[in-house]
C-alpha cells in the first residue's frame, strides 16, 4: 500500500480562542489527525500479521504534507494553494526518499 495523506502529519500547534467554535473546531482537527495516524498503524499492523500468517509480504508506504510547506495564501481551496500543492505532490511524490516506511 502506498498512502498519500492530503495534510500535515502531526497537527501544528496554535493559539485557540477561549470560545467553544474555536475550541470545537480544533479539537475535532486534532481528533481528526489522531485517527489518520490510527489508520496509519493498523494498515501496518495488518501487513505484519499477513507476513506472519505466511500469506505473504505486504509493502505500506506514506508521505503527508511537510511541516516545513506554507500555503502561499489564507483559505480553503484558494487556487494558489491548490497549485503548490499539486506542484509539491509531484515533486516529493518522485522521490523515493519522501516515502515513510515505518508506522507514524
Amino acid at each position: 500500500y502506498w498512502v498519500i495523506l492530503n495534510n500535515y502529519a502531526a497537527a501544528q500547534p496554535v493559539t485557540v480562542q477561549p470560545t467553544w467554535p474555536s475550541v470545537i473546531s480544533r479539537a475535532l482537527e486534532v481528533a481528526v489527525r489522531a485517527s489518520t495516524t490510527i489508520a496509519l498503524r493498523h494498515l501496518y499492523s495488518m501487513a505484519e500479521v499477513n507476513q506472519l500468517r505466511g500469506d505473504g509480504d505486504i509493502e505500506v508506504r506514506w508521505m503527508a504534507i511537510p511541516d516545513s510547506w506554507k500555503a502561499p495564501t489564507e483559505g480553503i481551496f484558494q487556487e494558489a494553494t491548490m497549485r503548490s500543492l499539486s506542484d509539491l505532490g509531484m515533486k516529493i511524490g518522485a522521490d523515493p526518499a519522501s516515502w515513510q516506511t515505518e508506522a507514524p
